[in-house]
């Protein structure tokens, strides 16, 4: 399930969604909710996601009530996101941390948008330079991606550990 913040992250390097097809391609699925689509990814199309390989998710009239209360420093797209994710035991790929707070707490697993570049590495065989080139410039748009996120990236990428989709430890080879 991707939050609109990754997608943001990534249409800021990728205006085409190479690299989040290439993710389809070659490591799994990415849902994106209709609505969040509708009104947070403007850059994108229902017909386009689905050109990529997207799966597009509607949410019912129950997840809709239940998106309701407020919860603070989640959007209404925010806690659909979670409830979706949820709701279809999906990982949620999001980079607002805030969102991953509340995903730990209802036990959803989430990764950050930086794992997308680890995975294509790893399954795509994008080159380790060029993952942490397009790290680097998304960290200088996004100020929330600076500093120890982006840090602990590259420590990942040098080193082969990091968790899978499933929440486990690998090591690369």
């Amino acid at each position: 399930m991707i939050d609109s913040s990754v997608f943001i992250d990534f249409e800021n390097i990728d205006t085409k969604f190479y690299f989040l097809s290439l993710f389809v391609d070659h490591v799994g699925e990415v849902l994106v909710v209709r609505d969040i689509l509708k009104k947070e990814m403007v850059g994108l199309s229902e017909e386009k996601c689905r050109e990529l390989g997207f799966k597009i998710v509607t949410p019912s009239t129950e997840q809709f009530l239940e998106v309701g209360p407020r919860i603070a420093g989640l959007s209404f797209y925010d806690r659909l996101c979670l409830i979706m994710a949820r709701d279809l035991k999906a990982v949620c790929i999001t980079n607002d941390n805030t969102l991953r707070g509340a995903c730990k707490e209802n036990r959803v697993l989430t990764v950050r948008g930086f794992r997308i570049l680890r995975y294509l590495v790893d399954k795509a065989g994008m080159e380790t330079s060029k993952a942490l080139k397009i790290s680097e410039v998304m960290a200088e748009r996004n100020r929330y991606l600076r500093g120890r996120v982006l840090s602990d990236f590259r420590k990942q990428m040098s080193s082969g550990k990091y968790r899978t989709m499933a929440g486990r430890r690998k090591r690369s080879r």
